[in-house]
């Protein structure tokens, strides 16, 4: 229970699960290692899972020997926050979260550490300290070495800033809005905060929703028998006796008596001295005001099951912090405000939620992805008279496409269609040389294409640039060949290229775009000299994905299977037995087939 009018480094809002951070400054820093041939894992994106725990951009997985670890990668954004949530649903699974950044340096790692002995992992209100895709590695203690497996959920939720005050636990808490939490163990203490103007009238309402009923079990002390009397005090008269140890509901207090039942549903008044809780599940709500870097106690309620705070007027106008206090051995309740906190945010957008393109467009023409604000040059001719266009796109995102000539007489005509192909607006400009779509609302997340051609029945031709603004950034960008290895250039499945590894050149890697999901092999044969050819792939973030060896002759490598990822970068390398320190050289011939 809370006793002081302020927070301090005693309060409750330095929260057990503060563990999170601190095994951030205990354990040595560490690069990510990549996770090799495991099933699993993806995208993850923001989801309000305190108002609603079971929507859709939850994610789940399993970790078992199979597959002991799985990576969820999201967008991050500096000087935000983000709260994680693993939660065991089944088996054994002792659970842990590595976070990583873009440049694969760990940020912060957590394991259960729940008093109640629940198996649940929450990173709250972790500080992202740069823009970049961070990677959410879920797995169990030991990772590879452990031996614990089970199912799990994995959830993602905007956080918010420490600085009210340092550590504290939970976020914010809208107008009209009913959250649902989890208390880890009796006494804890959770907090949400919420602006208020003064003179706004603000109800707040808390509920165990574990209870089907809202009494308290108390235990009669051992000793004599206890008389149970019609009222609260020694002059009312004694209705019946029990003994020692007899279990009762606690229906009502007076001071220094309970009402209470007995199983056979009898009633009736005992002396508080001569009880003993037995369980107790009552909760306490106070609201406190920040105010000169203090908080302020402004008002607390009872101790009960469900509490309302009705009418209460707001003195002042800043932050105010709802503390709701755990008083028993249950774990779930719900707390509700009205009358101020304004409008939760919009979540960040994620665009994992949208398909991609398809390679070709509604006119089964290949279609070339768009890039904000990159302008790409096309040609028209009488054998090609329509090229086309793709990108992704959020809702309620306004884009321009501007399309110019740049020689011949072409009159230019564009044209925007959704994934469908129907079309959505037309170039309305009379201007042969120039055409465009000017401030146009995108109707719905998805694929879009733009279609460049030339008038209705005219038969010019010529070469034009197009260029798209407001677009959303969600085309991945090519990354460059590791600076150590010598570039051999951009590889399509089916392709076969030859190479050379020398002393010079002990390595040479080559780019590929995974255009579609799906297996390919990579095999490297030696064309001449005595090079004992090794293949590796990785992924477009330089980790490991798989490797094979020269074969037992050492005249080519043994052939390397795997399953790319659409949308995605890898890197073949062909290199020799022994890489760098290696003493074969040669031609070879690197060959990918589906």
């Amino acid at each position: 229970m809370w006793k002081s009018k302020m927070f301090n480094n005693k309060s409750p809002f330095f929260p057990i699960l503060a563990l999170a951070s601190l095994l951030s400054f205990l354990i040595p820093a560490f690069t990510r290692q990549p996770v090799q041939a495991q099933e699993g894992g993806g995208a993850i994106c923001y989801g309000w899972t305190s108002l609603d725990p079971e929507n859709e951009r939850v994610v789940s997985g399993r970790i078992d020997n199979s597959s002991y670890a799985q990576e969820w990668a999201f967008e991050g954004q500096k000087d935000t926050y983000a709260t994680i949530k693993m939660v065991v649903e089944e088996g054994s699974l002792d659970p842990l979260i590595i976070v990583f950044d873009e440049s694969g340096q760990r940020v912060i790692s957590a394991s259960a550490n729940d008093p109640a002995g629940r198996r649940i992992v929450i990173v709250q209100n972790l500080n992202l300290t740069s823009d970049g895709e961070y990677t959410i590695t879920a797995t169990r203690l030991g990772e590879a070495n452990g031996t614990s497996e089970g199912s799990y959920r994995l959830s993602l939720e905007p956080g918010i800033s420490n600085v009210l005050p340092q550590g504290q636990k939970h976020s914010q808490i809208y107008d009209g809005e009913v959250l649902r939490e989890t208390f880890s163990t009796s006494g804890e203490t959770h907090v949400r905060y919420f602006e208020g103007n003064a003179g706004q009238q603000i109800t707040i309402a808390v509920r165990n929703t574990d209870l089907t009923s809202t009494a308290t079990t108390l235990r009669v002390s051992d000793g004599q028998r206890l008389n149970v009397r019609e009222g609260p005090g020694t002059n009312f008269a004694i209705l019946f006796t029990i003994s020692p140890g007899t279990l009762v509901e606690q229906l009502e207090t007076d001071e220094e008596w309970y009402r209470i039942r007995l199983d056979n549903g009898e009633e009736g008044w005992v002396g508080a001295q001569y009880m003993e809780v037995v369980q107790s599940t009552a909760l306490q709500v106070s609201l406190y005001f920040y105010e000169s870097q203090q908080w302020q106690l402004l008002t607390q309620s009872n101790q009960s099951n469900e509490v309302r705070i009705v009418n209460y007027m707001l003195p002042n106008s800043g932050t105010f912090a709802i503390a709701v206090e755990s008083l028993g051995n249950f774990i779930n309740y719900e707390v509700a405000l009205a009358g101020a906190g304004g409008v939760r945010p919009e979540l960040p957008r994620c665009s994992a939620l949208i398909a991609p393109c398809p390679p070709s467009s509604p006119v089964n023409i290949p279609a070339t992805t768009l890039i904000n604000q990159e302008t790409v040059s096309g040609s028209i001719t009488s054998i090609s008279p329509i090229m086309a266009y793709q990108f992704q796109a959020f809702e309620g995102d306004i884009v321009d496409l501007d399309m110019q000539r740049t020689s011949g007489d072409l009159d230019t005509f564009l044209g925007l269609a959704d994934s469908n192909g129907n079309i959505l607006i037309r170039d309305a400009g009379s201007s042969p040389n120039t055409s465009s779509i000017a401030n146009f609302q995108i109707p719905t997340d998805g694929c879009y294409f733009v279609y460049a051609t030339r008038d209705n029945n005219s038969e010019t031709e010529g070469e034009f640039v197009i260029t798209a603004n407001g677009i959303s950034d969600m085309t991945k960008r090519e990354p460059p060949p590791p600076s150590e290895m010598s570039f051999g250039g951009d590889l399509s499945l089916g392709e076969t290229i030859d190479g050379e590894i020398d002393n010079d050149t002990p390595q040479v890697v080559y780019r590929l775009f995974a255009e579609r999901e799906g297996p390919i092999t990579v095999n490297a044969v030696r064309s001449s000299g005595d090079l004992a050819p090794a293949v590796q792939i990785l992924d477009g973030k330089y980790n490991q994905v798989a490797f094979a060896s020269a074969n037992l002759f050492g005249d080519a490598s043994n052939p390397l299977s795997v399953d790319l990822e659409a949308g995605e970068y890898y890197f073949i390398v062909v290199q020799r037995e022994g890489g760098a320190s290696g003493t074969t050289s040669g031609v070879f011939t690197l060959t990918l087939s589906n």
